[in-house]
């Protein structure tokens, strides 16, 4: 492999052929990594724990800043790792912005109040990903 060699690999196949690029050094040294979602922001709904969280940080390791929504926000004794408060500092530890909501996507007063927060906000030109 010479020092201008670069991987590519298709994350997905067939969307917008969304690539992670891996340059590497000749002799092992620093690697640059073009982050596909770098610039972008998801909205996760439920996404303080289980499946949600783990797609939320998923994103945030691909470069996507995150909307979080959930129904519980502070950490619940007992429970860890089960707020947004803590997804949040998931999301930082990783290098990227978390916009935490607390919501119940099952009310629509929720729903409205997550849109005026999200779409007003600098969080709205760069929405591109959405999981619900």
């Amino acid at each position: 492999m010479t020092s201008d060699e670069t991987l590519t690999w298709l994350l997905a196949p067939g969307y917008n052929d969304t690539a992670l690029e891996l340059s590497v050094a000749k002799d092992g040294g620093d690697c640059t990594m073009a982050l596909p979602l770098e610039g972008k922001v998801a909205l996760v709904t439920g996404s303080s724990r289980g499946i949600g969280k783990a797609i939320a940080l998923e994103l945030a390791g691909a470069g996507a800043d995150i909307v979080l929504t959930a129904r519980v926000e502070e950490p619940i004794e007992g429970r860890p790792g089960w707020s947004l408060r803590e997804a949040a500092a998931e999301i930082a530890a990783r290098g990227r912005r978390a916009l935490t909501i607390k919501m119940d996507v099952a009310k629509d007063e929720d729903v409205h109040t997550m849109v005026d927060k999200v779409f007003p906000a600098q969080w709205d030109p760069k929405l591109g990903i959405h999981v619900t």
